[in-house]
């Protein structure tokens, strides 16, 4: 005959639960928005062909938010200056604020699930 087997569930523990979510929101220090343009090239990737930045090619802006301080920096390679590339400058300034408002949410949302877990 065959033998009949059952996968009991394990309870979850909420303390290693809250310890979890702690750990992981002490290692949210920077928040990294990232803008570039380059040229592109097909290259072959661990056997596959992918679309890449060609090499020395790219200009960007990279803005950082360091949540504990509150700090922002923005850096920008000498080419996003240019007019031209005008409209880009114009999206990233975009997605910084898009990015805070995302943070915010997100934020407000982690610390109601503290919350509640701390409840429990």
């Amino acid at each position: 005959m065959g033998e009949t087997k059952t996968n009991a569930v394990k309870p979850v523990d909420l303390n290693d639960v809250r310890e979890n979510v702690l750990r992981s929101l002490a290692k949210l220090e920077t928040l990294r928005i990232e803008t570039t343009v380059s040229e592109l090239e097909f290259v072959v990737d661990e056997g596959k062909t992918v679309l890449k930045p060609k090499v020395g090619t790219t200009e960007g802006i990279v803005t950082e938010v360091q949540f504990l301080r509150g700090d922002i920096s923005m850096r920008m390679s000498p080419g996003m200056l240019a007019g031209a590339n005008q409209p880009l400058m114009e999206a990233h300034t975009r997605h910084v604020a898009e990015s805070r408002e995302i943070i915010r949410t997100n934020i407000k949302a982690i610390a109601d699930l503290v919350g509640e877990l701390m409840k429990k």
